[in-house]
């Protein structure tokens, strides 16, 4: 797949390494995170029967001292990682240690070593960003082919400039008979309203429309996503749109790819998706660590449904590394049926 897809640019940059301390946490502050675990879980998680079984496995091996020998905040992490998962199946259940550096946005395609208490530059990063195209590299492929790979829907606070991105490449493919967006390594998601962004290109230019509404644990309306009237550019409503995705495709990658497949607009190929349809709330919990909790479900607003726990499924089902020579394929068979 990393052959065949033309976003990937591995970026070396050693700055150095970091050390990991025999112990930093204490046994005090160990059990406070796990409180503070156990009281997310039972109180706001998404699913309130998941979240309470969640809680309640975690708080029983606390009693049983099961976590008394993690002495790390990094084994610690794991094995509440792997406690959730199990009680929940929810891939978007995490703890993290973010690094302090200002590099947690880099997309894992790039290798990128810093030290403790290395800051990063403005100018750095928005090297880095450049080299990447904001996230969303495009280019016109032979057979007139709108190509556009999508890393992660970058919110602007990240890149600035995703949005003149978007319309930059969008305005590139006014000339195509047939577009494909790659997903396959948009295995962190990204924002939903960038990601609103490049669908409305997609659709009819008429008043903004909801794609989703999202719901908290309780069954209330918190928000819509809605179609975009803002967009600049000029619609495609009619190309031919195939989009590409693999087991890892997660999150706001699987929104978009579910969206606008469901209503008919998009043909996915490669393999089903993640599974991962959940909006999430950051929370610190101590000791720098923050929980990742899944506070909110989606449902289309066609089909009323979402992807959790199922993925996304593609009609045509290939290997990732084979999808994008099986797109092209389907492009060629669609013309010759014209």
């Amino acid at each position: 797949m990393k052959k065949q897809v033309a976003i990937i640019i591995v970026l070396f940059i050693s700055i150095g390494f970091c050390s990991a301390s025999a112990q930093d946490i204490t046994a005090t502050e160990r059990s406070e995170i796990i409180d503070n675990v156990v009281d997310q879980l039972a109180n706001q998680y998404v699913d309130p029967n998941l979240g309470r079984k969640a809680a309640q496995a975690i708080a029983q091996k606390k009693d049983k001292k099961t976590y008394d020998a993690l002495e790390t905040r990094a084994t610690l992490i794991s094995a509440l990682i792997t406690d959730m998962l199990e009680a929940t199946g929810d891939k978007q259940l995490k703890l993290k240690n973010p690094s302090g550096a200002g590099t947690d946005w880099i997309h894992p395609a790039l290798t990128f070593k810093i030290a403790d208490g290395t800051k990063l530059d403005d100018k750095l990063k928005k090297s880095i960003l450049e080299m990447i195209s904001y996230g969303l590299p495009s280019q016109v492929q032979e057979g007139n082919i709108g190509f556009m790979g999508v890393l992660e829907f970058y919110s602007p606070e990240i890149a600035p400039k995703v949005y003149q991105v978007i319309d930059k490449a969008m305005q590139s493919f006014q000339g195509c008979t047939a577009m494909i967006l790659d997903l396959r390594q948009c295995i962190r998601g990204g924002d939903p309203e960038v990601m609103m962004y490049l669908a409305s290109y997609l659709l009819e230019a008429e008043a903004s429309q909801p794609l989703y509404t999202s719901f908290n644990r309780e069954n209330e309306k918190v928000a819509e996503f809605r179609t975009r009237t803002d967009i600049p550019g000029k619609r495609m409503p009619n190309i031919p749109v195939y989009i590409l995705m693999s087991s890892e495709t997660f999150s706001t990658g699987e929104m978009f790819a579910y969206g606008l497949q469901k209503i008919g607009r998009a043909k996915i190929i490669g393999e089903t998706s993640a599974g991962a349809a959940h909006g999430t709330d950051t929370i610190g919990i101590g000791r720098d660590i923050v929980l990742v909790l899944p506070v909110s479900r989606l449902a289309h607003v066609k089909t009323k449904t979402d992807w959790q726990g199922t993925g996304v499924v593609p009609e045509i089902s290939v290997k990732a590394d084979d999808a994008l020579n099986a797109a092209k394929d389907a492009i060629q068979k669609a013309k010759s049926n014209k």
